[in-house]
């Protein structure tokens, strides 16, 4: 399943912010924690969504996607047990290269804004290093903006748009760079089923498009509070 695989690769990014290791020195190091406020930007890879085409027999039909840019804002709180709940904002844009072979070209683009409630667990190493996982729902507005053949023709109403539930995995890890600030790099994997787009003429309408995004992300966080301790920093 995609989400196992998702799964997969959050655990080799943990896997690779610990393993890292130097000459052990104390320090004090800041634990972020209550509120806390971040930004993130990266590169957004859609799969190949699955949709139904109803002027096609078969009925199915996949359109593949370039990879684009994301951004994120979130805002979140931090308990002492090392859970975080946070509410997320996002927006993910690609353009469209073709479906079922590429010799059916399209242009266009597909717009993504997405808002989602995290649960995540952040994992005490004991160093500046904080690895974590987690999950979310919410929905994501999907948009297909000026979809056209090969001659040009527009297929898609300019604009089209479907909003639907959405689940993620997240998995990365967060480094202490400053008192109540610290840098991330995370790997998200979102889906979202059951989208529709009317089409220029009533046939050419899609429906049961099903989202995958492979986002991967790297940000800022900043917390309005911290405690410190004394630690062995690797």
């Amino acid at each position: 399943m995609k989400l196992l695989s998702a799964s997969m690769i959050a655990a080799v990014l943990v896997a690779g912010a610990t393993s890292v290791r130097a000459e052990d020195t104390e320090a004090v190091v800041p634990l972020l924690q209550g509120s806390y406020f971040a930004l993130a930007g990266g590169l957004n890879a859609t799969t190949d969504g699955n949709a139904l085409d109803l002027n096609r027999v078969p009925q199915a039909i996949k359109f593949k996607f370039h990879e684009g840019p994301a951004i994120s804002v979130s805002g979140g709180y931090k308990l002492g047990i090392g859970l975080r709940t946070e509410l997320e904002g996002s927006y993910r844009t690609n353009g469209v290269k073709d479906f079922d072979l590429n010799t059916n070209p399209l242009t266009g683009h597909q717009s993504d804004i997405s808002f989602m409630a995290n649960m995540l667990y952040d994992i005490n190493t004991g160093t500046r290093v904080t690895p974590y996982l987690g999950a979310g729902i919410g929905v994501s507005m999907v948009s297909w903006k000026k979809f056209a053949n090969a001659s040009s023709a527009q297929i898609i109403n300019s604009g089209s748009s479907s909003t639907k539930f959405a689940i993620q995995a997240i998995g990365g890890f967060a480094v202490a760079i400053a008192p109540q600030w610290e840098t991330t790099v995370d790997f998200r994997y979102k889906g979202s089923n059951g989208h529709s787009f009317a089409g220029v003429q009533a046939v050419d309408s899609i429906t049961g498009y099903k989202l995958r995004d492979m986002t991967i992300m790297v940000g800022l966080r900043y917390a309005f509070d911290t405690q410190t301790r004394a630690t062995a920093v690797r």
